[in-house]
């Protein structure tokens, strides 16, 4: 009996391809190719996947992932190769089936970030090749937070860059949700946010998780405050906690959780409790 091929499904702006196990976002995909039909955006992303070495450059990598850049076509995309873990290699690719791998929580974050107005970079694509998730993904040039505070010396852009962290913070607890990984590496600033006229740009949504005790929104506090470096100021960490109050009032008096999360990581005061009060 001849049997009719696999067609791509589309859904919400994403497409499907079960032959190809791969699924695409359109809406970001036509951000690079306005103009591709869909078998033409599937071609282009099939051909950035399977890049040699001559078109990649390895940003990262580790045991367990891989970062390569990738400038082909006239467009620049990164492509992130995330393994299992040996329990989850167990698995035989259950989990991605399933959409709960590592790669899947990262798309899945992404999404509820974007439908939360929080920027991010979006996934264009996600597929599953030699038992490891594959995530395309446009290559956004930037700084992380904790490099740009290293090298941004104006206490003025400094202090609207914190503003700006501390509506997206608000943004993202207003939404139901926190993020057991919101650390400064996972920020990205780009221009508009070192300009401080839009907030960092999240990467690496996976620990997106839904809001449930206020103690987790202060260690999500605390890790950022605690990854971005010691060139913090009082002045600065204030700022973005005001701000995220003002964008959601249900952190008001959150303060003195922060300050209990930070000095159990660190073992020493937090910022707020910095007597220079610079």
């Amino acid at each position: 009996m001849n049997q009719t091929p696999p067609q791509p499904h589309a859904s919400s702006g994403g497409v499907s391809h079960p032959g190809r196990r791969m699924h695409l976002d359109l809406n970001a995909a036509r951000r690079l190719w306005p103009k591709a039909t869909l078998e033409q955006i599937q071609q282009h992303v099939t051909d950035l996947l399977n890049a040699d070495d001559a078109h990649s450059t390895v940003l990262k990598q580790d045991t367990r992932s891989r970062v390569a850049f990738i400038q082909a076509n006239g467009v620049s995309v990164v492509v992130k190769t995330l393994r299992p873990s040996r329990r989850r290699m167990l698995l035989g690719g259950l989990d991605h089936a399933l959409r709960f791998s590592q790669g899947w929580r990262e798309w899945r974050g992404a999404r509820q970030l974007a439908d939360a107005g929080v920027r991010c970079v979006e996934p264009i694509a996600i597929t599953r090749r030699h038992g490891a998730d594959l995530i395309l993904m446009p290559a956004i040039d930037g700084k992380t937070l904790i490099d740009h505070l290293a090298d941004e010396r104006d206490p003025e852009r400094r202090l609207a860059l914190a503003g700006q962290i501390g509506q997206q913070l608000g943004r993202i607890t207003a939404a139901g949700l926190i993020n057991r990984d919101h650390k400064s590496r996972n920020l990205l600033i780009d221009e508009a946010a070192a300009d401080g006229k839009a907030p960092p740009l999240v990467i690496d949504p996976a620990g997106l998780r839904q809001r449930r005790r206020p103690r987790q929104v202060a260690k999500m506090f605390a890790l950022l405050l605690e990854t971005a470096g010691q060139t913090v100021t009082r002045r600065e960490a204030m700022r973005c906690l005001h701000e995220a109050q003002w964008i959601d009032p249900t952190l008001i008096g959150l303060r003195p959780l922060i300050d209990a999360a930070y000095r159990a990581k660190l073992g020493r005061a937090h910022v707020f409790k910095d007597a220079s009060g610079r």
